[in-house]
């Protein structure tokens, strides 16, 4: 998929949460930063780590928007991570989750204006990060 933009490209946000997740939040932020889509940008949210998950998304610096906020759960810190977005489209990562090269140019490629919410399937992997050949949500292939 090409990674050129024009007047209409949207901008799209990566929201990454993390609470603990130290050995996994790098690889979320690395997949979200070598997107070649070039309209975006990524949010981390520190949802009040205790493990050594800050120091690895502070070695990111000014590449990331940085959110480091006592813990608040799952929902507060999808919140605060939308609200500091400045993106026509916002994407979710829990910490152990990973964006396909590519995926932000082809959620662009087939947005519209009048879209409410693009979703593609999600692979599923093991502790090692290789695919285990389940997908989530096994979309019909009549399904639009």
């Amino acid at each position: 998929m090409s990674s050129v933009v024009n007047a209409t490209s949207p901008r799209i946000s990566v929201v990454v949460t993390c609470f603990n997740y130290a050995q996994y939040v790098g690889g979320a932020i690395e997949s979200a930063l070598a997107q070649s889509y070039l309209l975006k940008e990524v949010v981390v949210v520190n949802d009040g780590s205790t493990d050594d998950s800050l120091r690895v998304i502070k070695s990111y610096g000014d590449r990331i928007t940085l959110i480091d906020q006592v813990n608040q759960g799952s929902v507060a810190a999808y919140n605060n991570g939308f609200a500091a977005t400045g993106g026509d489209l916002v994407i979710f990562l829990d910490a152990d989750d990973r964006l396909l090269p590519g995926a932000l140019a082809e959620v662009a490629a087939v947005w519209r204006p009048a879209c409410a919410k693009v979703q593609y399937d999600l692979g599923i992997n093991g502790a090692r990060g290789e695919d285990l050949g389940r997908r989530f949500c096994n979309f019909a292939s009549d399904y639009d």
